[in-house]
């Protein structure tokens, strides 16, 4: 990884009862193609529930169907990630670079 990267990483609450890829039925994101690409690449489908923002809270929200089993995220220190209880699986998903796109000039 390098400086102008950051990690997208899929994240379950410290203690939770989610062992493996297969125990996780519902995910919070604000990235649901990568999100379900993801799931898909290990054969199983999970219900994506898409957020604006404040994804780390989604475990501990009752939102639709109840709390999330796990979140999909982008971190840089994964000091947030901590401070909501969180444990963040290895390896990451990937890697987020930024990209300028200008138009051309007529």
């Amino acid at each position: 990884r390098d400086k102008y990267s950051w990690p997208l990483v899929l994240a379950t609450p410290f203690g939770a009862s989610v062992q493996s890829i297969e125990d996780i039925k519902r995910v919070a994101t604000q990235y649901p193609t990568i999100t379900r690409r993801y799931f898909e690449s290990f054969g199983h489908k999970v219900e994506v529930v898409e957020t604006a923002g404040g994804t780390e809270l989604y475990p501990y929200l009752s939102y639709g169907n109840g709390p999330v089993d796990a979140v999909v995220d982008l971190t840089s220190t994964g000091q947030t990630l901590a401070a909501h209880n969180l444990a963040p699986w290895s390896p990451a998903i990937g890697d987020v670079y930024p990209v300028l796109i200008q138009a051309r000039q007529s």
